[in-house]
């Protein structure tokens, strides 16, 4: 029989504490992979921000605009990418309707990203 003031960890106690430090990592290793997923998607975004900027800003600097649809595939930080270019002529406001749609897959599932806006 153990003494009552006897110090130290009985054999229960030290299984719950590997069982709850087993939980805690569990844990902080599906929130760590679930900040990554979640920072590979901003700077994914963010490039195709940057790609739909830069188009806007060659079409600004073209002396005349046409009515087009274009599809082009893109390859950004290793993901395949459809990027699609559509201007639409809108004959009683005399603007030109510019849309740019990126698709890509994604884990599985199909992700798309739009910008529209009009050009005098």
């Amino acid at each position: 029989m153990m003494p009552q003031n006897e110090q130290g960890f009985t054999l229960i106690e030290a299984l719950c504490a590997i069982v709850v430090t087993s939980f805690t990592v569990l844990l902080a290793v599906g929130l760590w992979q679930a900040s990554l997923a979640a920072e590979r998607q901003a700077e994914l975004q963010t490039s195709l921000t940057r790609q739909a900027v830069s188009r806007l800003e060659r079409l600004q600097a073209e002396p005349s605009v046409a009515a087009r649809d274009d599809t082009t595939e893109i390859n950004i930080r290793g993901t395949a990418i459809t990027e699609r270019f559509t201007i639409t002529i809108i004959p009683e406001a005399a603007l030109y309707r510019v849309t740019i749609t990126y698709t890509w897959q994604e884990r599985g599932r199909a992700r798309e990203q739009t910008w529209a806006t009009y050009h005098p």
